[in-house]
């Protein structure tokens, strides 16, 4: 890591029985955590779909249900 801000680390993935084994993503961590949950990288980076293409509304705790 050669800065301070962490948005500005490089996010490097590891993927399970896959090759390459580490994939690179030029974008910050944030960045990279939104497009995974809503299915915008070019691929599934993940070793499953468990939040590809996750695509529901926030509700905070603090929320009442009416």
């Amino acid at each position: 890591m050669t800065s301070a801000l962490a948005d500005e680390w490089p996010v490097v993935v590891w993927r399970r029985q896959e090759t390459p084994d580490f994939v690179h993503f030029d974008m910050g961590m944030v960045d990279f955590l939104h497009r995974l949950t809503t299915g915008d990288l070019p691929e599934n980076p993940a070793s499953n779909d468990l939040v590809w293409g996750l695509r529901k509304p926030y509700i905070g705790w603090r929320a009442t249900l009416t």
